[in-house]
């Protein structure tokens, strides 16, 4: 491979010792295993240094990256292979099982699992001692006295008939194992030997024997059988150090695999490849901890088995349920740690401090030291901690524009897609800056906002009592205090007032001099433009008090000579007219309103004392005629003669007519006479509308009667028809001062 960089023979033995010495490669020309992870990531040519030879440095580090990538595939190759084929001897031995407990496979896996929860090379426990018993022939004839094996077997056992006795599926046995703490709960027979009446210690493995001691004397049994080896012989036959003592207060074997005795307030040690028994100085209960009154806490972390950890300088505490530090922490980083998380610390960790340790959703740790990230599954390649953390989607850096501006809590917010940007300062302010935490997701802003209204808002605001609302297509959401209240939004906001709509009782109409037809109802009334539109002008209805010179309802309404007459009532009570000599009805004629006697009509007694005085409905049939509606008669006043006729039925006169009384009557543009109902109709329930084409009221129109709120009284409301909104804000009327009032 040297010779790819044109080295001769004697250059390609220096370059390998120079790389042998750099401990890049060893003896046999194969890579270090520690550096394997280190050239196989190319990004790493920038940081590998070949001293005295730099000219060459990136050549050598592509060729090593080239075997560095041919070992990892027969590494990986080879890995996967061992994992097959370890999967399908533990498949084998848990098929086997399954068929002797009489479980299913999955079942019987699930149930071994907890069984041996705390034995790191579960396979092995089970088929080491199998193995060892086979005959020449490699064939088992029966299950060897074994006590770790036989207490795993009766354990699956009993386990096995628990489940099929109460048909237990792998969901109800993970609950059961996970819940009910069975494996802790599971009774074990304790014969004491014959003459010991208790224990107090034990050796658990001493050169393969348990021993337990009482008193002064000590019993020796083999570690696997449990055969007994040595019957209360004295102490001194452990070590001549013992001679004189008379009971053992306490023993153990730590991790590293070293005895400790404890007794007559001594402490002895025994190391795992010694054979001495040293007594040692050893101060009980002190502990070195960083965690007294730590300046900060550099991590802390909980892993996806709910145990938690914290890091303080170089020691660790570990806490399994989330209150308690657990038993034998703190702990130091160094020797401890890669234990924990399950993997060796990049050789770049260790010995150093972390700055934070962070689980991703893929199960894999991330180790934080400066400017650098370790992952898990890549510890040979550092990460640069701005090139993978701290990058936000921002859905306002890339925005055309944005879906919702509303003011909540008296800050401006900002909506676009699911996104909210908060600004706390005026957004006068040069360079106005968000507030730290945004842009946010809905959902974490409000958590329990209505799950529609997280995808996006349409538009929001904060109303007068301190109440916001939030529009999301044809639905809105409201809170003050409590939690977030949804409805449609056409249940709550654009309904309009609309009297004529609601009863469809229409007091007083008159086609105006500007061509326009006005129907008023109830103290409102609406314009329409084109009589014959679908719909009322936009606007309205408006009230009557606000555009009429001050009158409050309208009784009747005619134009005549010009003119425009408009009887009713003003706010403070009293029959009063108005009269308009203009089109556009902005201005009433001077000195009106006037109240209304009762000769205004110049009416003979005979139709006075008949009630035309102050007649239900008053028409002007644009021939000169004005038209006087009272109960169930009317009269006629010719303009032209000067003449009022006899009153006569209105039946008599609008033949088909379906109502007794008028209550309100025009004539339109094309000739159409409308005539009003006084009162709903009693079947119906409602006001009804009928129309004349001909001249001589003989017919009335096809389709007609019908009900008034069929034909008018509709607005267009696009809030109402949709129910969507696009924008809302709460607008503040400025209240102006008088500087001289001193109030």
């Amino acid at each position: 491979a040297a010779a790819t960089i044109d080295l001769d023979a004697g250059g390609a033995a220096a370059l390998r010792e120079l790389l042998v010495n750099t401990e890049d490669l060893r003896e046999d020309g194969t890579l270090v295993p520690e550096r394997l992870d280190f050239f196989v990531e190319l990004a790493n040519a920038m940081h590998f240094d070949l001293e005295g030879s730099e000219d060459y440095a990136r050549d050598v580090f592509f060729l090593l990256n080239d075997l560095a990538k041919r070992t990892d595939l027969r590494v990986r190759a080879l890995v996967a292979a061992l994992k097959q084929v370890a999967e399908t001897q533990r498949q084998g031995l848990v098929s086997a099982l399954a068929t002797g407990v009489e479980l299913g496979s999955a079942e019987t896996a699930l149930v071994l699992r907890h069984v041996q929860r705390n034995d790191a090379q579960p396979v092995e426990s089970l088929l080491t001692p199998l193995l060892a018993a086979r005959d020449a022939d490699g064939s088992l004839r029966e299950i060897p006295e074994h006590r770790r094996l036989a207490r795993i077997l009766d354990r699956v056992g009993q386990f096995a008939a628990y489940a099929r006795k109460l048909d237990l599926g792998t969901r109800e046995i993970e609950l059961a194992f996970a819940e009910q703490g069975l494996v802790d709960k599971f009774p074990e027979v304790l014969e004491l030997p014959a003459g010991i009446d208790g224990i107090d210690a034990m050796l658990p493995d001493l050169d393969g024997e348990l021993i337990l001691f009482r008193g002064a004397s000590l019993w020796t049994f083999a570690v696997d059988s449990l055969t007994p080896l040595v019957v209360a012989q004295p102490l001194s036959l452990l070590s001549p150090v013992f001679a004189e003592v008379a009971e053992i207060d306490a023993a153990y074997t730590d991790a590293e695999g070293d005895h400790w005795i404890y007794a007559a307030g001594k402490i002895w040690r025994r190391e795992h490849d010694d054979s001495r028994w040293l007594e040692v100085e050893r101060r009980l209960g002190e502990v070195e901890s960083r965690f007294v009154a730590p300046e900060a806490i550099d991590a802390a972390f909980t892993d996806y088995e709910g145990v938690s950890y914290m890091l303080v300088d170089d020691q660790y505490v570990r806490s399994s349920d989330g209150v308690n530090v657990d038993a034998g922490y703190p702990r130091s980083l160094e020797g401890h740690f890669a234990a924990e998380l399950g993997f060796a610390l990049p050789a770049a960790l260790e010995g150093e401090h972390l700055d934070a340790v962070v689980l991703d959703r893929e199960r894999r740790t991330w180790l934080f030291k400066g400017e650098q990230a370790y992952r898990s599954d890549r510890l040979g390649a550092a990460v640069a901690v701005r090139d993978r953390w701290g990058l936000v989607r921002n859905g306002f850096a890339t925005m055309d524009q944005v879906d919702a501006v509303a003011e909540i809590d008296g800050r401006c917010c900002l909506f676009v897609d699911d996104q909210i940007l908060v600004h706390g300062d005026s957004l006068e302010t040069p360079m106005p800056r968000a507030l730290e935490g945004f842009p946010k997701l809905l959902e974490r802003w409000q958590p329990d906002l209505p799950r529609e209204f997280s995808e996006g808002i349409d538009a929001g605001f904060t109303d007068w009592s301190g109440q916001v609302h939030l529009f999301c297509e044809r639905s809105f959401a409201s809170r003050r205090e409590g939690p977030w209240l949804a409805e449609p939004t056409v249940e709550r906001w654009g309904r309009v007032r609309n009297n004529l709509r609601e009863t469809g009782r229409v007091d007083a109409a008159f086609v105006g001099l500007d061509g326009r037809l006005y129907l008023f109802s109830g103290k409102q009334y609406l314009r329409y433009s084109d009589p014959n539109a679908e719909f009322a002008d936009e606007g309205y209805p408006r009230t009557i008090a606000a555009d009429w010179g001050g009158l409050d309802e309208v009784d009747a309404a005619f134009v005549l000579d010009g003119r425009t007459y408009l009887f009713g009532s003003v706010v403070e009570g009293g029959a009063f007219y108005l009269r308009y000599s203009t089109r556009d009805y902005e201005v009433a004629d001077e000195g009106y309103p006037q109240p209304v006697d009762d000769n205004w009509w110049n009416l003979p007694f005979a139709l006075t004392e008949a009630g035309f005085a102050r007649p239900d409905a008053v028409m002007s049939d644009g021939e000169g005629e004005v038209w006087l509606f009272a109960g169930d008669k009317l009269v006629r006043f010719d303009h032209l003669h000067r003449w009022w006729s006899e009153p006569e039925p209105i039946s008599a006169r609008f033949e088909d007519l379906p109502f007794a009384s008028v209550g309100a009557a025009f004539t339109d543009g094309d000739g159409h006479t409308w005539l009003f109902a006084a009162s709903p109709d009693e079947v119906r329930g409602d006001y009804l509308v009928a129309r004349y084409s001909d001249g001589d009221f003989t017919r009335i129109d096809d389709r007609f009667p019908k009900a008034v709120r069929l034909r008018w009284g509709r607005i267009r409301n696009n809030l109402q028809d949709t129910g969507l909104v696009d924008a809302a804000l709460r607008l503040i009327t400025p209240v102006i001062e008088d500087e001289d009032d001193e109030d």
